[in-house]
């Protein structure tokens, strides 16, 4: 069953480099007519003599080009002119939530997760846990929310670009540049945008929901819109940091409910041996571990078995050891994803998506130029699409990085973060299908 949040918002943005194709080629595949006729005040086009244009399309086409000498400047005041810079636009959300105002969310829809009074030191501290494993699972679900409903934009776009390129293409194949056999080529990367978009819109609605069956907070899932930013928050700065400080050693440490009572033990079952007693039975025990090798360690000979008093601090040594070998793996562990994920989102955003952005920039020129086909600009710009979705993904893994690390800081075993819906590939550098 497919559930559908709301009306569909389709953004109609109007690029420039859109504009920049369809004017020049507005006479391709129609007959051609004077633009002087409608051009707008903002240069005077030369007069052409009304026979030429009618002979040859493509001087209207270049004469389209030339009521716009100033380039971007000249197109984005045609758009005002033309009313496409008043077009509704998506309103921007009244009042966005925060990770704070998720956390008190999550807390407020779920007494359970109160503290008793009474209450032991233990039970305080797994009841901590539970609830700060809620609120966590709620800021992935909130994070995962606004990263879906941005890679759904995101698809919008990329289908408005294949749009305009199968118009383009079908405008060629009607004045006889193309043939139907290429047309029918062009159509395959559109329906492939549609189905993703188709794709991209489902896992929005699913991640709706899932916060929505966390929060509440409304009477459907669609309520919760007006509260999900448009984009991601800016990535933690502790990020940037080269490790966690020794307070968050000793926090991953002291926050697990079983590490107050295992080091209790551990000091009471140690003060009942003195000191060379202690040492005479540990260096015993580590001769026998070496005789009994690959066996379990047998018993003293002469005894016949081992000082019960020793074997109780041997025991609660062993289990304090083991739960502090696996906070700080744990917290090594969240440390390293967070490290890794942050560097690869931060390579994207200062290096990968700069570049691209660049490319089309200088694509856009050429073009303006002459010297660049459609095409190409058009794949500049699908290009540009894919890297921000990547970077999308990016930024949402090193969140969820940085939310399991502060579940080991609260005391609950890592969880690596789970894949995402988001799409993570890498910019194509497929080349475009040529004039």
């Amino acid at each position: 069953m497919v559930i559908s949040i709301g009306p569909r918002r389709w953004p109609r943005t109007r690029w420039s480099w859109a504009l920049a194709i369809l004017l020049p080629l507005s006479a391709v595949g129609q007959p051609a007519h004077d633009h002087r006729a409608a051009a707008t005040p903002l240069t005077a086009a030369p007069s052409k003599p009304a026979q030429a244009t009618a002979t040859h399309p493509w001087l209207a086409a270049n004469e389209a080009v030339a009521e716009f000498p100033r380039g971007h400047l000249d197109l984005l005041r045609w758009e005002r002119a033309q009313g496409l810079d008043t077009a509704a636009a998506p309103p921007p959300p009244a009042a966005p939530w925060t990770l704070h105002d998720v956390a008190r969310l999550t807390l407020q829809a779920h007494p359970e997760l109160r503290a008793s009074v009474g209450s032991s030191a233990r039970e305080l501290a797994l009841q901590q846990r539970r609830a700060t494993e809620a609120v966590l699972q709620a800021q992935q679900a909130w994070l995962g929310a606004i990263a879906a409903r941005a890679v759904a934009d995101s698809w919008r776009q990329t289908v408005e670009a294949t749009e305009l390129a199968l118009e383009l293409a079908q405008r060629m194949q009607q004045a006889g540049n193309w043939n139907a056999e290429r047309l029918r080529r062009l159509t395959l990367p559109h329906w492939e945008a549609w189905a993703r978009l188709r794709q991209a819109e489902q896992a929005a609605d699913a991640a709706l929901v899932r916060l929505w069956q966390r929060l509440g907070h409304d009477a459907s899932p669609a309520g919760l819109l007006d509260h999900l930013p448009r984009q991601l928050p800016p990535r933690p700065a502790r990020a940037l940091a080269e490790g966690p400080s020794s307070d968050e050693r000793e926090q991953a440490r002291t926050r697990h409910p079983d590490w107050a009572s295992r080091q209790a033990e551990w000091q009471r079952a140690r003060a009942a041996l003195p000191d060379h007693a202690w040492q005479q039975l540990q260096a015993q025990w580590q001769a026998a571990v070496r005789q009994s090798v690959p066996a379990g360690p047998q018993p003293d000979p002469i005894t016949g078995r081992w000082p019960h008093t020793w074997v109780q601090a041997l025991h609660a040594e062993a289990a304090l050891q083991a739960l502090q070998r696996q906070r700080e793996g744990d917290l090594m562990l969240a440390w390293q994803a967070l490290h890794q994920a942050h560097r690869h989102a931060q390579q994207l955003q200062e290096r990968v998506v700069p570049v691209l952005r660049q490319l089309q920039e200088d694509t856009q020129l050429r073009y303006n130029g002459m010297l660049a086909s459609p095409w190409e600009l058009l794949e500049a710009v699908t290009t540009v699409q894919q890297g921000e979705r990547a970077l999308l993904a990016a930024e949402l893994q090193a969140w969820l990085a940085e939310l399991a690390l502060q579940g080991v800081l609260a005391g609950l075993p890592y969880v690596p973060p789970t894949d995402s819906s988001v799409e993570a590939a890498m910019p194509s550098s497929s080349p475009p299908p040529g004039h």
